[in-house]
């Protein structure tokens, strides 16, 4: 079975990342992070809509699971530094798309690729 978490920012306080399962109460998005103990706890986590990303079910070459929103880049292909994708999802193919250039990449697979940040924090460019 497909695992489905997401993945938000929280609002107010320390305005974490946080990874779990996701309900919307009165108008509001909640996250309960996922943990050992995560069935017992009550503790659920207000977050911004606007940063809130599906896992994808795929990982990078490192092994990192891959949310809507990230940014990756092929570290090791020999491709130019500025070379980047985003993890999109697309309404009309109901599918997550790699973009690059607003143009879907069916070639390039995520295990060739490094996640180097999201579209909602600052990126950082790999060492060359």
């Amino acid at each position: 079975m497909r695992e489905i978490k997401f993945r938000g920012r929280q609002k107010g306080g320390e305005k974490k990342w946080l990874t779990g399962d996701l309900t919307k109460i009165n108008g509001e998005y909640y996250i309960w992070p996922e943990s050992e103990d995560s069935l017992d706890s009550p503790d659920n986590y207000e977050v911004d809509p606007e940063t809130i990303g599906q896992l994808i079910g795929k990982k990078d070459q490192t092994g990192t699971k891959l949310f809507e929103g990230d940014i990756l880049h092929p570290s090791s292909q020999g491709k130019p530094p500025h070379v980047f994708w985003e993890i999109q999802y697309s309404e009309n193919e109901a599918a997550f798309l790699l973009m690059r250039n607003n143009s879907p990449d069916r070639v390039i697979k995520t295990e060739q690729l490094m996640m180097i940040g999201n579209i909602h924090d600052r990126i950082q460019e790999p060492a060359q």
